[in-house]
């Protein structure tokens, strides 16, 4: 099929765009149509072959960029809502939803994927992140039907497969500086800040929701259609996460906005949800490849530990984010995820570098606020009526560290759970030269007042 790419360049060359859809220039739309639907399936059947797909990428979108682009355009323009399309289309034209967004999104998809030309150009032009966030919005507001492809029916996979690939992409926009992309087209596209946050976690909300409703894979293989879906769709997942905490990086008030409407809360069910069915072992030579093994789905429950741990470091009440967090299930969950014999992880590389890891390090020091002890006590009651013991006994530095924690943990409940009036703590000077003096507190708000 690659022979046909000079065809289908030429056929986009030699007729100007329409300015819109009328009866006369229907057979222009539909050669366009189907020579775009070519390129985009030749991009599409690459795999992961990085050699190959550089080569035929360049050749099939990024040598004839200005040809393609506009055209990109046109089909979002025209046949992508919100737009212009009559409600009855004139006679020969025919073209899906489906067909729009894919002939909008996957040349830029390709790009990316294959060549630094194409990351270059989604991190540095405004024109093409414009046109891409636009989508953005668009895709998450569209239902199922509209994700149907004629050539693929019964496909329940689409919609999960295009609005993980989304993610993806939104991901590409950013680099290491926090002006490689301008905050303000994702709020103009979305249609302001607020509306730009809550489509972030939704964002987020349907990937979790889409990876826990497709069927449980029989085979745990790259070959496999089920599982192969599921591993695209929860790196999606990991992508829409680090892309909303990106967000909160880059707009003051953004991050604070994000919690304000349960980013903590959304977070941790994604990982209460799919902790078990991402961690489930393979028991064959998927578990180590670098895109569908453990490594890779475990890191969508660390980008979700990630995002906590900047939170609490970030946030202008960090004591509300921990008390929230452990409310919703942040101890089930860091104790429930901890590494299995067959990962064969790096012992001081977890320690060090491991997401989960530093959040639970972290958690003690905010265990003299008020506010984190009474989300603390009843956390820890439901810990031990859980049994988790022996799942988080299989990592050994989670359960060295957990066993610190929760000593720790404990001693201050009990400091908290004190009735008022009884002195809980007391100082006596040991020196000998100073007459022994007692102090007494009368209640634990006297020092863990916040």
């Amino acid at each position: 099929m690659p022979i046909l790419l000079p065809v289908f360049h030429a056929q986009l060359e030699a007729h100007p765009i329409p300015d819109g859809i009328s009866p006369e220039v229907v057979p222009v739309i539909m050669l366009a149509k189907f020579s775009m639907g070519g390129i985009v399936q030749i991009c599409h059947n690459l795999g992961n072959n990085v050699i190959l797909g550089e080569r035929l990428v360049h050749d099939a979108v990024a040598s004839k960029w200005e040809i393609l682009f506009p055209w990109m355009q046109f089909f979002s323009n025209n046949f992508l809502p919100p737009s212009q399309r009559p409600p009855i289309l004139p006679r020969g034209l025919s073209v899906s939803t489906y067909e729009a967004l894919r002939i909008t999104v996957h040349p830029l998809s390709a790009l990316c994927q294959f060549t630094k030309v194409g990351r270059k150009l989604m991190r540095t032009n405004p024109i093409v992140q414009a046109f891409f966030f636009r989508a953005w919005v668009i895709v998450d507001g569209l239902n199922g039907d509209d994700f149907a492809d004629p050539l693929r029916p019964g496909d329940k996979n689409l919609a999960a497969l295009i609005r993980a690939n989304m993610c993806s992409l939104s991901v590409t926009c950013l680099d290491d500086t926090p002006a490689s992309l301008p905050v303000s087209i994702v709020a103009s596209a979305a249609g302001g800040i607020f509306p730009m946050v809550s489509l972030a976690l939704r964002y987020i909300r349907r990937m979790a929701k889409e990876v826990a409703n497709m069927p449980e894979p029989q085979v745990r293989k790259r070959e496999n259609i089920d599982f192969s879906a599921m591993t695209v769709c929860a790196t999606g997942l990991a992508q829409a996460i680090l892309f909303m905490q990106s967000l909160g990086d880059r707009e003051s008030g953004c991050q604070e906005l994000l919690l304000r409407i349960g980013s903590i809360r959304t977070v941790l069910h994604a990982i209460a949800t799919l902790w078990e069915r991402l961690l489930t072992p393979a028991g064959n030579s998927s578990d180590n490849e670098p895109d569908v093994g453990l490594a890779a789905r475990r890191n969508v429950l660390y980008m979700a530990y990630r995002y906590i741990g900047y939170s609490m470091n970030c946030a202008d009440d960090s004591a509300t984010v921990i008390s929230q967090a452990i409310r919703y299930g942040l101890l089930e969950c860091l104790l429930r995820t901890g590494a299995l014999p067959v990962e064969r992880v790096d012992t001081a590389r977890r320690f060090e570098d491991d997401h989960d890891i530093q959040l639970l390090k972290e958690l003690p020091r905010f265990f003299v606020f008020q506010k984190v002890l009474r989300s603390l006590g009843p956390a820890l009651q439901r810990v031990n009526r859980a049994g988790l013991e022996a799942r988080a006994s299989k990592d050994p530095i989670l359960w060295e560290l957990w066993q610190a924690v929760d000593s720790a943990a404990r001693i201050f409940t009990n400091f908290h759970d004190l009735p008022e009036g009884v002195p809980f703590y007391r100082y006596q000077c040991s020196s000998p030269t100073v007459r022994s003096t007692i102090v007494y507190f009368s209640s634990p708000t006297e020092i863990l007042h916040y």
